[in-house]
């Protein structure tokens, strides 16, 4: 396996600035997702990794070697598409083990390899059909396996799990952790579903509009995000936000708000002294915030419940507060009815702050 180095690369398409002087380490035998709305150049680096695009600006290193110039057959790399790439002529045995006979591979090597393969993805009674005798996720299946049985240094997967069923998706995702614990494989995997980069990622790296936003481990990236961005992509639902004005109290840092008051453990105040008297972004977690019963006064957040979305063992309810829609993930017990007037309690530890012009994370 390999290490894969990208060093300050760019990539123009005409007049659009697709990567934006992006640098990142992938490290050997790690499991990177590339993570990002559509657009916002994750495709477009994978694309350079493996080849099929040239960067403007900047080198790419596998291991120790530049491969700025070095075809994609070269690189010793094996990427599974989104649209599966199947030779229509040609089963599904033959499309799995074509790349290992045009290396020569030997036929007993080819023949184990086929069979672990096909036994990981579901793909034992289906050897002898052809690509349009099967369903979209076993297509996808195939990709997956024509990959795996080459053994590259690095994969590079572009959305490989996006037309599986729910169930399935489940399940591969499971399957692809173990595929890279059991290889040790170096892989570059690329979604805009952040609950595949929770699940999968070793870390996971944020993009918008082509500019590496941060790049760490996934639960550090969700409790510790660099900025408003990040804070929004990761979770569902989403991070709220409501701007706030911090102020000291009696020696008690508070983020005050309009109708409504909150408490900030004293360790923060260093990071919000620059901002006495200024409005930042106050984010919250969902599950950061619990219900109580309307008390006009004391910290919290005076709200009108709009909506309540059960899903077993917790509840959504979404709750107006001057007009913004907020969302708390609590207890399936809380049983609020429509047009209830609730305060929003917020756990101070796990209030986040950011700047409202840079929309830089405070802490």
């Amino acid at each position: 396996m390999a290490d894969v180095t990208i060093a300050n690369v760019h990539k123009h398409f005409g007049g659009v600035h697709a990567v934006n002087d992006v640098s990142l380490q992938i490290h050997d035998r790690e499991f990177l997702v590339l993570l990002g709305p559509s657009g916002c150049g994750k495709t477009t680096l994978l694309r350079m990794i493996a080849g099929l695009e040239a960067p403007s600006a900047g080198e790419i290193r596998i291991g120790d070697r530049l491969v700025n110039f070095v075809p994609p057959k070269d690189r010793d790399v094996a990427m599974v598409f989104q649209n599966y790439a199947l030779y229509p002529h040609m089963d599904v045995a033959e499309n799995i083990t074509l790349g290992l006979k045009l290396r020569h591979t030997a036929k007993g090597e080819i023949g184990s390899r086929l069979t672990a393969a096909a036994e990981w993805l579901r793909l034992d009674g289906l050897l002898e059909r052809m690509p349009r005798q099967l369903s979209g996720g076993q297509q996808q299946r195939v990709a997956l396996g024509r990959s795996v049985v080459r053994e590259p240094k690095v994969f590079l997967m572009d959305e490989p799990l996006s037309n599986l069923d729910a169930r399935l998706r489940v399940h591969t995702r499971a399957e692809l952790i173990k595929l890279h614990r059991r290889l040790g494989a170096t892989i570059v995997y690329v979604t805009h579903d952040q609950s595949e980069a929770m699940t999968m990622a070793t870390r996971v790296a944020i993009m918008r509009d082509g500019v590496l936003q941060q790049c760490d481990a996934p639960l550090q990236v969700y409790r510790h995000p660099a900025n408003k961005y990040v804070a929004a992509f990761m979770g569902n639902p989403e991070m709220n936000f409501l701007l706030a004005t911090p102020q000291q109290e009696g020696g008690q840092w508070v983020l005050s708000g309009e109708g409504y008051r909150l408490a900030v453990p004293p360790q923060r105040g260093a990071a919000l002294a620059p901002y006495v008297d200024r409005q930042v972004w106050v984010g919250m977690r969902p599950e950061a915030i619990t219900l109580a019963p309307a008390n006009g006064a004391g910290f919290g957040i005076p709200a009108v419940v709009d909506v309540v979305s059960p899903m077993g063992g917790n509840s959504l309810v979404y709750a107006l507060v001057n007009g913004e829609e907020i969302v708390a993930d609590v207890s399936s017990d809380l049983e609020p009815a429509l047009g209830d007037r609730v305060t929003l309690a917020v756990d101070p530890s796990r209030i986040h702050a950011f700047d409202r012009e840079s929309e830089i994370a405070l802490w």
